[in-house]
């Protein structure tokens, strides 16, 4: 945090001293070069932590890492598998917009820094369709669950 606070200054801070994601997010979701710095901070403590975590599991572990961006950052390869929750633009945009009460403009921004869904979908093994229920959505979870810990034979 204090890297953040250095760099994007203390007005990214709620009053009780947590970074507020909502000014965050909109500082480096209408600057490409602020949005780069940010994930120059980020990514590599998160790297980090992840690294450690997983060489804690314990041998014949599944370990899972859910990496929003993982098709920007290049890091498809460094996995046996990766699965995507997908739904269609118009489904993400709505989504943000009532998640975060972003208009429809920003929301779009937001996305417009995703790579595109086609490449987010060619880069998986495994698609679960996010557009039903929440219960739809823990069903195909399980399946793909099912399906991935039983080809890779981890109990």
């Amino acid at each position: 945090m204090a890297a953040l606070v250095a760099h994007f200054g203390s007005g990214i801070l709620t009053p009780d001293g947590h970074v507020d994601r909502a000014k965050l997010g909109a500082l480096v979701f209408a600057d490409a070069s602020a949005r780069r710095v940010l994930e120059g901070i980020i990514h590599p403590a998160v790297r980090r932590r992840a690294a450690e975590r997983e060489a804690e599991a314990p041998d014949g572990s599944a370990v899972v890492h859910v990496i929003p961006l993982l098709v920007e950052t290049g890091q498809t390869g460094w996995f046996d598998a990766v699965v995507v929750v997908d739904v269609p633009e118009t489904v993400q945009v709505a989504r943000l917009m009532a998640r975060n009460g972003l208009d429809e403009s920003a929301a779009r921004a937001r996305l417009a820094a995703q790579v595109p869904r086609a490449t987010r979908l060619a880069a998986a093994h495994v698609v679960i369709d996010n557009t039903g229920t929440r219960e739809d959505l823990e069903r195909a979870v399980d399946r793909a669950w099912a399906r991935l810990v039983g080809t890779r034979g981890v109990r």
